[in-house]
């Protein structure tokens, strides 16, 4: 078990990465520098991430190995879809939703309340099952959402012989 020193620096190291995350979207989104380079790898990096992080918490027992799996099935199952809606829908853009967001903000409010709680405030530790409860919900509830928007979008779309 790591000592509460590293939980500290990873603490840490989380915050910085939240916020660089941040900055970086405020300034694309604020001075028009989205590029489609940015458009993929940001998403990517953030999910990269986020399933390190809730597969390292659940690995250490600090979240419940079930919502690591959840989140991981959720995330796999967006990238097969939007890779099958390219190959469907000519010009297709991924376009979040807010409700994908939220989800994305538990997930950040989750693993840093675990992460703070294992090292410098150990009272955030209470906060933890009632986020999770709020993120598994969330997560449940924008696949649902994407995988309906999905099949809107392909039972829309023109046939072609």
């Amino acid at each position: 078990m790591l000592v509460d020193g590293a939980f500290a620096s990873a603490f840490y190291l989380f915050l910085a990465a939240a916020a660089s995350d941040a900055l970086d979207g405020f300034l694309a989104k604020r001075f028009t520098g989205v590029t489609m380079v940015g458009a993929v790898l940001d998403p990517v990096a953030d999910k990269l991430l986020m399933t390190g992080l809730f597969g390292t918490l659940a690995w250490l027992g600090a979240l419940p190995a079930w919502l690591f799996v959840l989140t991981l099935v959720r995330d796999l199952l967006i990238v097969a879809g939007v890779i099958a809606l390219r190959r469907l829908i000519a010009g297709f853009r991924v376009a979040p939703h807010m409700l994908g967001k939220l989800c994305t903000c538990a997930q950040l409010c989750l693993t840093g309340a675990a992460l703070g709680g294992l090292s410098l405030l150990p009272p955030l530790a209470d906060l933890v099952p009632v986020l999770v409860l709020a993120t598994a919900a969330l997560t449940v509830a924008s696949a649902v959402l994407y995988l309906v928007r999905a099949l809107r979008l392909v039972a829309s779309r023109p046939v072609t012989s």
